[in-house]
């Protein structure tokens, strides 16, 4: 199986990337965070938002949307 998974947002604001995540969800878009903790800085972890190749552009122009709303 290959991977078809694509990274369209990130953030070290665990808060907005889930936000994003639902918002996605919602739009019937399945999304996936993952967290990265820094090796140096353990508590600092950075959030990545990744959706399926076929949804990216879709997803980013919701992303942008959101962001101009806000």
């Amino acid at each position: 199986m290959k991977n078809d998974l694509t990274p369209i947002y990130n953030s070290s604001e665990s808060t907005k990337v889930y936000m994003l995540q639902q918002i996605l969800i919602n739009n019937s878009i399945d999304a996936h965070v993952i967290d990265k903790p820094s090796s140096a800085y353990p508590w600092m972890s950075e959030y990545e938002l990744f959706v399926h190749n076929e949804d990216v552009i879709r997803a980013i122009h919701l992303i942008r949307e959101t962001e101009t709303n806000e």
